[in-house]
């Protein structure tokens, strides 16, 4: 019922609970709609993925909105929670939630082509993924531009990084700011780019194990971002 480009909101209720078990269970495609979660905590709507790992969020509409949803994995390796397959995309103030001994492979993937999610905006989420299974909190999995990652909260046991760009996919103008981000998987990445890769890094708080791992900018500026590679230090 909703018209492309027209404004259109999706208030979802407290206590609103479904579960996807296919690839694009949830399809936003229908460009510049706001879908907005109502309640705090446990009482906000919360989406589940299970039975296919294939399971899965997209949206492949642009100038779309996501607001305080809670997404919960509960098959293992499963692909991806959320695909953004569009430009100016905001995703923000949503929770992802690994299963018990149920990792999702990335929790939210940018991209599907070049330069189908420019200027995506991935602002104050929170991602957790402490089990071992997990490759990345954020990837951006193709080249794109302008993309923005504020304010986030990732902590997991990722074999790539918490935020990762994969070799060869060089996105630009990118702006990685006031994240905090932890990798607990031995000698890897809190947040990992493509050596050309520009934009700015700047006030991050990152950790891991391995001090020089910590941080791999790529060729973007970066200002006051802080790393710890131990406990009570």
């Amino acid at each position: 019922k909703c018209t492309a480009s027209n404004g259109d909101v999706i208030l979802v209720s407290e206590g609103h609970a479904e579960t996807i078990t296919g690839a694009a269970g949830i399809a936003l495609d229908v460009a510049g709609v706001t879908i907005f979660g109502l309640g705090n905590g446990a009482l906000r709507p919360t989406i589940t993925f299970g039975t296919d790992v294939a399971a899965s969020m997209d949206i492949s509409a642009a100038s779309c909105r996501v607001s305080n949803i809670l997404f919960s994995n509960n098959i293992d390796s499963q692909t991806a929670m959320m695909n953004i397959k569009a430009d100016d995309v905001t995703i923000d103030n949503c929770e992802f939630r690994e299963g018990t001994s149920k990792q999702a492979l990335q929790h939210i993937l940018i991209g599907a082509a070049d330069n189908d999610a420019d200027r995506t905006k991935i602002y104050g989420c929170k991602i957790k993924s402490i089990s071992a299974g997990a490759d990345a909190g954020i990837k951006l999995a193709q080249v794109q531009d302008g993309v923005e990652l504020v304010g986030n909260y990732i902590d997991g046991d990722f074999s790539d990084a918490g935020i990762h760009n994969p070799t060869a996919e060089t996105c630009t103008n990118l702006l990685i700011a006031d994240n905090w981000v932890r990798n607990r998987q031995t000698g890897d990445h809190a947040i990992e780019l493509v050596s050309a890769c520009t934009g700015e890094c700047v006030g991050n708080r990152l950790m891991g194990d391995t001090e020089a791992s910590i941080l791999d900018p790529g060729s973007l500026f970066c200002v006051d971002n802080k790393a710890t590679d131990a406990i009570d230090l």
